[in-house]
C-alpha cells in the first residue's frame, strides 16, 4: 500500500472492504473478467491524430487536442476504440476514468492511460457506475505507488488483483438501465441551467445598458462611480472585545457566484485575523477583490448578519435612494468582471484595494426602472438556484442509489421497468 502525504477527498482512508456478497451474485477477481487492452500505434509524421484526456470525479473522456504525428512528443501511443474502460494512470485517485464514446473511437493516447477492456461477464458500462462506488476508488487508490498523492502511479495488474461483488450481467444491465435514466434527468436540469444563465446575461446585457427598456422609461442612464451610489469597507468591530462578540467567518473559499457557504465555522474575536475587523449586515454585498476569484459576489440577508468578511472581499453597502438589489446584479455583470481584470492585471499584486473599487463605474437609471430591472434579475436569478438545488438533489440521490444497487441492499430484477425507481419521483 503507498506510503501517502495527503488524501484526495473523494477517497476515504482504510484498507477496502468489500461488503458481504448479495445472494445470487460472485465474489471474484477482477482479472477473472477484464484484462488490460494495449494496441500500439506507429505514428506517420503528417497525419493527424486525436489525443483524448479522461476528466477528475469520472468527468468523462474528451478531446485534448489534434496534432501531426511528428507533433506529439511521446512516441509510444496506443489506439482507443468506442466502449473501451480508460483510465488515467496518474489522476485515477481522483477519480480519471470512463468509457470512451463513440465520436473519439480511433483516438490516441499514451501510456499514461490504461486501456481496460472485458472477457463477457462485466459490462463495462455497469464499470463506469461501479467506479463511482466508495470500494472501486478505495481499490484505485490502494493499486496506486507513489509517496505523494499527485505523483502516484496506477499499477493495473495490482488492481486487478482485487476481488469485487459480481453480479450477473443481466442484473447488470438493468442496473445501467436505472441509473442513465438519472443522468439522462440530471443532463437535462444541466441544459437547463445552462440556457437560463445565457438567458440572464442577455438580460443583463440588456437592461443594465439601456439597451432595452422596461415599461416606457425613458429617463437617460447617469454614469456614476461605486463610491457614488455606496459605502466601501466603512464598518469596524469598533470597541468590541472577545468577551463580548461572537461571529461567523467569511473567506474567499466560502463563496461561489451568488452563495455562501452554510457551513460557516463560528469564532470568538480574538481569533479572527488581525485586520479582518469588518462587519456585514442584512443588505450588503460582498465583492471579492483578489484573482482568481473575481467572480465571487454575494447579497447578505439576515442569516448572515453575525459575520466578519476577509480582507478578500470589499463590503458594498448601498447608499439611501439606490437599488440594493440592482447594484448586486451590476456588479455581477461584465461591466464590472472587466473593469476589475483590468486594475488586477496593472497592478502588481494579484488584488484590488477599496481605493481603487470605489472608481468601479456603473450605469445607473432612476430609482423607478432599478426596482423594475431588480425584479427581472431576481426572478431570472431565482430560476437559476432551484434549478440547482433540483440538480444537487438529483445527483444525491443518484449516489445514494449507487451505494444501494452496488451493495445489493436495492434488489433488481432483470424484467423491472425502469421507471419504478426514485427518480420517476422527480418532475422536471
Amino acid at each position: 500500500m503507498a506510503k501517502i502525504n495527503g488524501m484526495p477527498t473523494s477517497i476515504r482512508a482504510g484498507i477496502p472492504k468489500l461488503p458481504e456478497t448479495p445472494v445470487g451474485w460472485k465474489r471474484e477477481k477482477l482479472s477473472k473478467h477484464l484484462f488490460e487492452i494495449k494496441r500500439p500505434i506507429s505514428l506517420e509524421p503528417e497525419r493527424s491524430y486525436r489525443l483524448v484526456t479522461v476528466k477528475r470525479s469520472r468527468g468523462g473522456v474528451e478531446e485534448r487536442s489534434c496534432l501531426l504525428g511528428r507533433e506529439i512528443k511521446t512516441p509510444s501511443q496506443f489506439l482507443i476504440e468506442a466502449g473501451d474502460f480508460l483510465i488515467s494512470k496518474r489522476q485515477i485517485v481522483h477519480g480519471a476514468c470512463g468509457i470512451v464514446p463513440n465520436e473519439l473511437a480511433g483516438s490516441v493516447v499514451s501510456n499514461e492511460y490504461t486501456v481496460i477492456g472485458t472477457k463477457g461477464e462485466i459490462d463495462l458500462a455497469f464499470l463506469q457506475y461501479l467506479s463511482e462506488s466508495m470500494y472501486f476508488q478505495q481499490t484505485c487508490f490502494h493499486s496506486s505507488i507513489g509517496v505523494h498523492v499527485e505523483k502516484m502511479i496506477f499499477n493495473v495488474e495490482r488492481w486487478l488483483n482485487w476481488h469485487f461483488n459480481i453480479p450477473p450481467r443481466s442484473i447488470q444491465k438493468k442496473i445501467v438501465d436505472i441509473l442513465s435514466t438519472w443522468d439522462q434527468s440530471i443532463v437535462t436540469i444541466e441544459e437547463l441551467i445552462e440556457k437560463s444563465k445565457k438567458q440572464k446575461i442577455a438580460l443583463m446585457q440588456n437592461l443594465l445598458t439601456g439597451k432595452k427598456r422596461l415599461q416606457a422609461f425613458k429617463y437617460d442612464f447617469r454614469q456614476l462611480k461605486l463610491s457614488d451610489v455606496a459605502d466601501i469597507d466603512v464598518k469596524s468591530l469598533g470597541d468590541k472585545t472577545p468577551k463580548q462578540f461572537k461571529f461567523r467567518y467569511i473567506t474567499l473559499s466560502d463563496v461561489t457566484p451568488g452563495q455562501i457557504s452554510n457551513n460557516l465555522q463560528s469564532h470568538i474575536f480574538s481569533e479572527a485575523p488581525s485586520r479582518a475587523r469588518r462587519m456585514i449586515q442584512n443588505g450588503d454585498i460582498l465583492m471579492a477583490t483578489v484573482r482568481p476569484n473575481l467572480q465571487a459576489f454575494a447579497r447578505i440577508n439576515e442569516d448572515f448578519s453575525d459575520c466578519i468578511a476577509s480582507t478578500g472581499f470589499s463590503v458594498i453597502s448601498p447608499k439611501k435612494g439606490f437599488h440594493g438589489d440592482y447594484l448586486y446584479h451590476y456588479l455581477f455583470s461584465t461591466h464590472i468582471t472587466s473593469q476589475l481584470n483590468a486594475l488586477v492585471l496593472g497592478s502588481s499584486y494579484p488584488a484590488i484595494n477599496s481605493s481603487e473599487t470605489k472608481d468601479l463605474d456603473i450605469n445607473c437609471p432612476s430609482y423607478e426602472e432599478q426596482v423594475v430591472i431588480a425584479e427581472v434579475l431576481n426572478a431570472a436569478e431565482e430560476t437559476i438556484i432551484n434549478l440547482t438545488a433540483q440538480l444537487n438533489y438529483l445527483r444525491d440521490q443518484k449516489q445514494s442509489l449507487i451505494q444501494q444497487l452496488l451493495a445489493g441492499k436495492r434488489r433488481v430484477k432483470a424484467n423491472e421497468p425502469s421507471q419504478n425507481t426514485l427518480q420517476s419521483k422527480v418532475k422536471i
